[in-house]
């Protein structure tokens, strides 16, 4: 329970919020696209809103996303890396991967 408290420092530390807290997935996923093909996604920005949009399509939600952009010289290529949060309410059915 002091975790969870800790973790959503945001909400009252009654017994009704830590209860809701504790009925909510927070899953966190680390995308890369190696040899990124520049004419389907021409920056980093097009493969974040690509990819958060295909998260958000189910009852997940998307907290938060950072993404990068790194060009290999000696390759001649460009790896895109995309960090996403999302929240997944337990009493959904469903369950985290």
């Amino acid at each position: 329970m002091e975790l969870l408290r800790e973790y959503d420092s945001d909400s009252d530390s009654g017994e009704a919020n830590i209860q809701e807290l504790e009925n909510v997935y927070r899953s966190v996923y680390l995308i890369t696209y190696s040899q990124a093909d520049k004419a389907v996604l021409p920056s980093w920005k097009d493969f974040a809103l690509r990819v958060v949009k295909s998260f958000s399509s189910g009852k997940a939600k998307v907290v938060q996303w950072c993404c990068s952009e790194q060009e290999h010289r000696n390759k001649g290529n460009i790896t895109m890396h995309l960090v996403v949060k999302r929240k997944q309410n337990q009493n959904d059915g469903s369950s985290p991967r």
